[in-house]
């Protein structure tokens, strides 16, 4: 009867499946079985690099996070007092500052400020700053974006660039960041200014893509 039709039909059941009266699933939700069997997607070299810097610091949890193909991982409520933690990488360096700039006009009201001040306790709210980082935990306000982007300043000069502004209203922060190693642009949104602050400290030096970068010379 109708199960001697089915198993005619459906070449890819395999001879020693069920016997012909049971049903057998349709081709679409085969498909959804083995997309569940399937093993996960190897990890990308952005995950890798996060994960490392969870090893280090604590602050990013494996189970928090998960990946967008090879150059996107989002992390949700990775530690009390940060809400998302949205981390992307760009095939070059004016590719990330352009999607830096535009990230930033997106939360400030069409405007990028440049060499105001860090975004430290000190920061002026809600108005925020913009500032070079290092590893030597200094920012410097002497290089430009554009010169950034252009490949024109060291890693010893500055490693990236931070952006922060906060809500005048809710007081929650919009923390941006760039790490020129790895082309990295990082987006968090949290609660507090102070403890997206602190987050940031601590996990933004091990966070380490690719190769390391050759000794650079100091300014």
């Amino acid at each position: 009867g109708g199960g001697h039709a089915i198993a005619a039909n459906d070449s890819a059941v395999s001879s020693s499946a069920a016997p012909v009266d049971m049903p057998q699933p349709t081709p679409g939700a085969r498909a959804r079985v083995t997309a569940r069997a399937a093993p996960a997607a190897a990890r990308s070299a952005l995950m890798t690099a996060l994960v490392q810097a969870n090893t280090i610091t604590g602050k990013l949890p494996p189970a928090r996070c998960s990946q967008q193909g090879a150059a996107k991982v989002t992390c949700t409520d990775p530690v009390p007092g940060v809400a998302e933690a949205v981390f992307e990488t760009y095939p070059s360096l004016p590719a990330l500052y352009a999607a830096y700039e535009a990230a930033i006009r997106s939360v400030d009201g069409g405007r990028v400020p440049q060499n105001v001040q860090d975004c430290g306790l000190a920061a002026p709210q809600p108005t925020g700053g913009e500032v070079g980082w290092n590893h030597e935990f200094q920012h410097p306000k002497n290089y430009t974006i554009a010169q950034m982007s252009a490949g024109k300043v060291t890693e010893a000069q500055a490693a990236g660039r931070v952006f922060c502004i906060t809500d005048a209203t809710t007081g929650v922060v919009d923390f941006i960041w760039t790490q020129d190693v790895g082309r990295l642009l990082a987006w968090v949104v949290g609660p507090l200014h102070e403890q997206v602050w602190y987050w940031w400290l601590s996990i933004h030096h091990e966070i380490s893509i690719g190769e390391p970068p050759m000794t650079m010379p100091v300014p």
